[in-house]
């Protein structure tokens, strides 16, 4: 079985460029060259709230106490990051099924004949109003 890689890996976020990483517990991210915002929260993700919002600077880091999901984006400028590669996954790591068919050409009148179609399994007929 193969070790993961200890070497911290570096990655840049450009003007206005934003990531979504999952940290594992005790994970550390490193502000090489900064302002770097932290959105932080480990449950409110989906709802686009976080908890906890802060801004490192350049040869600032923060460790995660919890897996924990964070948001990360440049206030001005660009940002160079050195984190753990091995514990940090893409929080969409493949598009969604949906997108998908909507972006292979099917298009959205595809996607239009599926709702109505589901709709008719409910019961709702062409002319038929909800009660």
């Amino acid at each position: 079985m193969s070790q993961p890689d200890p070497t911290p890996k570096t990655h840049s976020l450009n003007n206005g460029q934003a990531a979504s990483l999952l940290f594992e517990p005790g994970s550390e991210l490193f502000c090489q060259q900064g302002p770097l915002r932290l959105a932080i929260g480990p449950l409110s993700f989906t709802d686009n709230h976080f908890g906890q919002v802060m801004v490192l600077q350049t040869g600032q880091s923060w460790r995660c106490p919890s897996r924990t999901w964070v948001q990360l984006s440049t206030p001005a400028g660009a940002a160079w990051i050195q984190y753990p590669a091995a514990r940090i996954q893409q929080s969409r790591p493949h598009p969604n099924r949906a997108a998908q068919r909507l972006e292979e050409g099917k298009g959205l009148s595809f996607a239009l004949a599926r709702i109505w179609l589901q709709l008719g399994k409910l019961g709702l007929r062409r002319g038929q109003r909800a009660a």
